[in-house]
């Protein structure tokens, strides 16, 4: 027996609305592995799916998943999806929020919606694994500059921090755990920067040592964890700021392992 006219309209307003709350999920979930803090995600997700004519009726957003409701002309419909585990991607992040808000200002379907989602995940480019492990280098050995580190452990903290960025990048190509890769990655760039620095007879071979690990610091989200908390949103920023928590252990755990091997430790 076919479905009446009547019948299928309920039916169709629930498929458009399930539409709306699966793209402004991905959406969502963009921001989130870019970085984004939460009230920034919040109003993402309401600006998205009022754009794209639905109606906001909730969202839940955690460390790695999130849930939202929406609704089209009565017919309501809640998803639920996860996502990767934040980054930091600035351009993707701006992009994401800039096609919300032109979705806001002149009106945008799903369908639209989700192609100009897709057109910003191919078309946001990323800055080539060379560049960025010398750019980390160089800033990791300015850092050992300014905090008093002689020009002999200059040398020792580029070629260390431009040499554990490269295994950063290959390492997390693999899909290895992220506090695994802390820690192997802290190591690496303890070892190799003290053993640098005491080959060439550094005096500040200590600097030599830890200033290579600077390029784990989890900047971003550590200031994410407390503006979340700030804005109201606890349960997120505590679970943030645990996360960060256990980067600085295993980042801690391997610089003092590898300050054992080189015969640094009191």
């Amino acid at each position: 027996m076919q479905d009446s006219p009547s019948d299928s309209v309920p039916a169709a307003r629930k498929a458009e609305a399930e539409t709306i709350a699966l793209a402004a999920m991905r959406g969502a979930a963009m921001l989130m592995e870019s970085g984004a803090r939460a009230r920034v995600v919040y109003e993402f997700a309401e600006i998205a799916v009022r754009a794209m004519g639905g109606t906001f009726g909730g969202f839940r957003l955690g460390y790695a998943s999130m849930n939202i409701t929406v609704g089209r002309e009565g017919q309501l419909v809640s998803s639920m999806a996860n996502f990767h585990a934040p980054g930091v991607n600035h351009r993707m992040s701006e992009a994401v929020k800039a096609l919300a808000l032109a979705a806001e200002k002149n009106g945008m379907d799903a369908v639209a919606f989700s192609s100009g989602l897709d057109r910003i995940k191919k078309e946001t480019g990323r800055h080539p694994p060379l560049c960025v492990a010398l750019a980390v280098g160089l800033a990791c050995a300015a850092f050992a500059m300014l905090l008093q580190g002689d020009a002999v452990t200059f040398a020792a903290v580029f070629a260390a921090a431009t040499l554990a960025q490269h295994l950063r990048h290959v390492l997390r190509r693999h899909g290895m755990n992220l506090y695994v890769i802390t820690a192997l990655v802290a190591l690496a760039g303890s070892f190799l920067g003290g053993f640098f620095a005491q080959e060439a007879g550094s005096a500040t071979v200590d600097m030599a040592l830890i200033a290579p690990t600077l390029l784990l610091v989890p900047g971003v989200p550590a200031t994410n964890a407390q503006t979340d908390i700030i804005d109201g949103y606890p349960t997120l920023g505590s679970a943030r700021a645990v996360a960060v928590l256990m980067v600085m252990v295993f980042a801690t755990t391997g610089i003092w392992v590898a300050s054992f091997m080189l015969g640094l430790t009191r």
